[in-house]
């Protein structure tokens, strides 16, 4: 009766070629075969939910994104500023490409659109070309997704070894999601067959990086927490093979259309989630430099 695709390699990495490819492929491939093989069977399911990102909107520290007045900007410098390794590495990709290619050419032009963004647009693409008349469709753009394990490791690490302050200027936004909200909202969609086309997938309480890091130091009771600057998250990240776009980037999404149908999160604010969370985690299970893959999407 339902199909659910949360299908696509971590973003967990840094976006050299090979890591672009498979971030595109294993999310719009895997949603074309899932299509075709809907449109093919005898007796389709009756609902298809898509997990989707919300970075797919343009990075926002003036107003929340919804999914009525959201704005999706392709260019990557409204999206994501650009640090001192991020202008070496463009002015180096620019260079080569212009050798290649040539400066009036599609590969060239590309370097200045956001990747990230490029990733959301293709794959809710892939799921809005075919025609499935007699399939429901949802895409939950869902918000960085918090839970036991996953994202919150390298957070809590960082609490514990006096390293959670601020990062960055701080003043990003984050948006976030229990993952029991996850799992609670594609329940409903299945339970209230009006519901249809792209929701949000957020708490609708976003709050700062700097409130999020101050939060979490206090329910696990480090009073004390190093800011971390944007040289240091750029020299971090290379060192462990990840990119600062995860930290940095001023998410702030708005689940409007989830909430006009009734839909209400258990976990709205995000120190009921954080409390949550922290309980279910040991302190076993933090170590210092542990590589720890994303559970969140874009």
């Amino acid at each position: 009766n339902i199909l659910i695709n949360l299908a696509g390699k971590s973003v967990n990495c840094r976006y050299n070629k090979k890591n672009r490819d498979r971030i595109i492929s294993s999310r719009v491939d895997a949603t074309r075969v899932l299509g075709k093989a809907i449109k093919m069977a005898t007796r389709p399911p009756q609902l298809w939910v898509n997990t989707a990102s919300a970075t797919i909107y343009r990075s926002s520290n003036d107003r929340p994104n919804d999914e009525y007045n959201g704005e999706i900007r392709e260019e990557k410098d409204m999206n994501m500023p650009y640090s001192f390794f991020d202008r070496c590495r463009r002015n180096m990709q620019k260079c080569t490409t212009a050798l290649r290619h040539g400066k009036h050419s599609r590969a060239y032009e590309e370097l200045d659109k956001d990747f990230s963004i490029k990733v959301c647009l293709e794959w809710e693409k892939a799921m809005n070309e075919i025609t499935l008349p007699n399939t429901r469709r949802i895409i939950f753009r869902t918000a960085i997704t918090l839970g036991r394990g996953g994202v919150m490791v390298p957070f809590l690490n960082l609490a514990k070894w006096g390293l959670g302050g601020r990062q960055g200027h701080g003043n990003q936004m984050f948006s976030w999601v229990h993952i029991q909200d996850v799992c609670a909202a594609i329940e409903w969609s299945y339970e209230h067959p009006e519901t249809e086309g792209v929701y949000n997938l957020a708490a609708p309480n976003a709050i700062p990086n700097t409130a999020f890091m101050a939060t979490l130091r206090r329910i696990t009771g480090h009073k004390f927490g190093l800011p971390a600057y944007n040289w240091m998250l750029e020299m971090g990240s290379w060192l462990i093979g990840t990119e600062t776009e995860l930290i940095l980037k001023s998410r702030w999404v708005y689940p409007a259309r989830l909430l006009e149908t009734g839909f209400r999160f258990r976990y709205a604010n995000i120190e009921d989630a954080l409390q949550n969370i922290v309980q279910q985690t040991p302190q076993s299970h933090y170590h210092l430099f542990l590589r720890t893959k994303v559970a969140a999407n874009l």
